[in-house]
């Protein structure tokens, strides 16, 4: 328009006192409409749209009305072993006959689940859709969102597996556990119930300290709040279940902490020690004796070793003397100064008997 304008104020007009400036106006409407309109100029979001939708995470397939595929993400291509190039412009039914049936099934805001062979390796995918719609709420197309949730599946097929390992370990378990959350018995196992006389049922809802001697109850409490205050707490220790005929049973509990059903819980091993107990009695009463045994031995030792004693000195009084008339004698012998005493022979007094 300002060029016309100049060629019209300097006289220049093909046609004499035509002026050109309103018809530029409408050319360079035209030009800015479709320009604004029809490529979005102006508007940031498409350049935001398109740096979303090639790096999010979840694959993304654009439909036009037909059902013809129009865009397709890197992360839609990478999960379906496809290129861009491969499926634009084609139709979903003839890439993806199953896909496309499911997409007519779901209802807004649902999903289901699906799977793919890739290679022999089986993928399974997240899959939900919406329709594209313009300000007069008509349909112009349908977008499918797709999530890999392969790694998730792995997962949880590997948490059942451990669930049931661990299921089956607990309910095989030679001790009694029960799991403690808010204060009340949410699990027990059966060989807890065997050992308390309460079914799984009637443990299964009470609050603790129930099933522990009146006289454990303040001590276990005490342990129990201190573990919900995240304060230090004996880990191991010993206490007294009173079984539902009234009889007493020593136990060994363990506690540790656990999510269970997405909650911070208690789990408790309840270990039954009465042979223990029975053996550590039978142990200490063999201490015991052996204790009164060693005394005994030690006095028995000392009173000898002072009757030795006296023995020896009552003994060695008359050998000293018989010791120094020997020496005596022994020297007088080597001095020449004793005379030797023989007793005659029966010989000899016969001999002096004859005339």
């Amino acid at each position: 328009p300002i060029i016309a304008n100049v060629i019209y104020l300097a006289g220049l007009s093909p046609i004499k006192g035509l002026d050109l400036t309103p018809f530029a106006f409408v050319v360079a409407g035209i030009i800015y409409a479709v320009v604004l309109f029809g490529f979005r100029f102006l508007d940031i979001i498409p350049i935001a749209y398109n740096s979303l939708i090639r790096n999010m995470h979840q694959g993304l397939i654009i439909l036009n009305k037909d059902g013809v595929i129009i865009d397709i993400n890197p992360s839609a291509a990478q999960m379906l072993g496809i290129s861009f190039e491969e499926v634009h412009n084609q139709s979903l039914t003839k890439i993806w006959p199953h896909l496309d049936f499911v997409r007519f099934q779901l209802g807004k805001g649902q999903h289901t689940e699906m799977s793919i062979n890739r290679g022999g390796v089986i993928r399974y995918l997240d899959i939900s859709t919406a329709y594209l719609k313009d300000s007069e709420d008509r349909i112009y197309g349908q977008m499918i969102v797709m999530v890999d949730i392969t790694e998730r599946r792995e997962m949880e097929r590997a948490v059942r597996e451990s669930e049931l390992r661990y299921s089956t370990l607990v309910e095989q378990s030679s001790d009694g556990i029960v799991i403690i959350q808010d204060g009340v018995y949410r699990f027990a196992n059966k060989t807890l119930s065997d050992m308390t006389g309460y079914e799984v049922e009637e443990l299964v809802g009470q609050a603790l300290p129930f099933g522990i001697d009146k006289a454990e109850h303040e001590s276990v409490i005490k342990f129990h709040n201190l573990r919900n205050n995240g304060e230090l707490a004996p880990g191991v220790y010993e206490t007294l279940l009173r079984r539902k005929d009234g009889s007493a049973v020593d136990v060994e509990i363990s506690v540790g902490s656990i999510l269970y059903e997405g909650v911070v819980a208690h789990i408790a091993t309840v270990r039954d020690i009465t042979e223990r107990k029975i053996t550590q009695k039978k142990l200490e009463t063999l201490y015991q004796r052996e204790y009164i045994l060693r005394n005994d031995l030690q006095k028995e030792i000392e009173k000898r070793g002072k009757y030795t004693r006296a023995l020896v000195h009552e003994l060695k009084t008359p050998l000293t003397s018989i010791l120094a008339s020997g020496e005596l004698i022994e020297g007088e012998l080597q001095n020449g100064d004793c005379l030797l005493y023989t007793s005659p022979s029966p010989r000899d007094r016969t001999r002096s008997r004859m005339p």
